[in-house]
């Protein structure tokens, strides 16, 4: 996720600085003094970090530029290759050691800095900071405190129990913390591949790994007792949505996702494939080395248990971005799923799941504000019920 959508959504700085004395207390045993954040150029001079929103990264003053550069080299790339001389130029000038503090948006201040901290550069995520280490080359991943652990505990899971899907190297942590240390790995996005031939071709080669889960863990549910779970595990992440999503926002919510399981209960067979599902299967988390024709997925810390079609149906509609009616209705007997073809009462299942991954996602106090992806997706839900009522 863009650093500049969480600064947008959440108290980012209170976050990030209750990680960051948690890490330097931990790491090396001493407790930082003041942190203060500001967005003045003139405070570079007794800054000890920059943040750069557009590129990702909070880096300490005098971080290498070349591990900047290596961090940032997916911004290199746009889907409108009309401008990536242009991208390739603020990245070069963004991560530059005379540049930098220019692009920079915020100037982070701590008093009691240990050097030691000037090797990591911050990658902040979702719902996790990633601590690049410019020594090992590696990154530490660490859970975000305000969020449930559960999205890093899934990410470990899933490297540990399927080691047959291509990840970075990754090591688990054995100190008691929640987090992993993954190999940074020299990779681009799919999306950015230049070549929509090698598009299409590394998008099959990721569609027939993840398959490959889906048939390793497919196992045959009851279809209501699956949608019980999926009712009480909704009620529990509803109530936990910040008070920035009003009752009217969350009334919208619940009628969305009442209509969605009252109609699969008049329509749905008695039984249904489930698997275990990567959770956010799309372009940006595919990440391709074309010199060594390497692979890798990434981001599983929306993996659980779901219907078959839920992946493929993600990814084929955007549905973690956007909605788009035509590209839904097309998946119809279209979609071929681990165990068969998607039918429309699937298809509604898919965006049961969809709906609760959303709510689930938001679910911290940190969250100030009701973000309006989530409040036009609803609303867009809503009008794509209604037409094909």
């Amino acid at each position: 996720m863009k650093l500049e959508y969480l600064l947008e959504r959440e108290l980012f700085f209170e976050s990030f600085s209750n990680f960051l004395r948690n890490f330097t207390l931990n790491r090396f045993g001493c407790e930082l003094g003041n942190i203060e954040v500001s967005t003045s150029v003139f405070s570079l001079y007794k800054a000890k970090y920059i943040v750069n929103k557009n590129l990702g990264f909070i880096a300490p003053i005098g971080f290498p530029q070349g591990c900047l550069r290596k961090l940032t080299q997916d911004y290199s790339y746009g889907l409108d290759s009309r401008f990536n001389i242009l991208r390739r130029i603020y990245v070069f000038l963004a991560t530059s050691h005379f540049f930098r503090a220019i692009f920079a948006s915020h100037f982070v201040i701590v008093s009691d800095y240990p050097t030691l901290m000037g090797c990591y550069c911050v990658i902040p995520g979702n719902h996790s900071y990633k601590m690049f280490d410019q020594k090992t080359n590696s990154f530490e991943v660490f859970a975000k405190e305000e969020f449930d652990e559960d999205f890093i505990r899934n990410e470990i899971y899933i490297r540990k129990a399927f080691p047959f899907l291509s990840f970075p190297p990754f090591t688990l942590h054995t100190d008691g913390i929640v987090s992993y240390r993954e190999e940074f790995v020299d990779a681009i996005s799919l999306n950015r591949l230049k070549s929509k031939a090698l598009q299409i071709s590394y998008k099959d080669r990721a569609l027939f790994e993840l398959k490959k889960l889906h048939l390793a863990t497919s196992e045959l549910t009851n279809t209501f007792e699956y949608l019980d779970k999926i009712r009480n595990e909704f009620d529990v992440s509803i109530r936990k949505l910040p008070i920035v999503f009003d009752d009217t926002i969350k009334a919208k919510i619940q009628f969305l996702f009442d209509e969605l399981i009252a109609i699969v209960r008049l329509t749905a067979e008695s039984e249904m494939w489930t698997c275990m599902s990567h959770g956010d299967f799309q372009t940006g988390n595919i990440l391709i080395n074309e010199q060594k024709d390497q692979l890798y997925i990434i981001d599983w810390e929306y993996a659980g248990r779901r219907s078959q079609f839920y992946d493929i149906v993600t990814f084929h509609c955007g549905l973690r971005s956007n909605l788009d009616d035509n590209e839904i209705n097309a998946c119809v007997n279209e979609v071929d799923g681990a165990e068969g073809i998607l039918n429309a009462w699937q298809l509604d299942i898919c965006l049961l799941e969809d709906v609760l991954v959303k709510i689930r996602e938001r679910g911290s106090y940190i969250i100030t504000k009701a973000d309006q992806p989530l409040l036009d997706y609803v609303s867009n839900l809503i009008g794509y019920l209604d037409k094909h009522a």
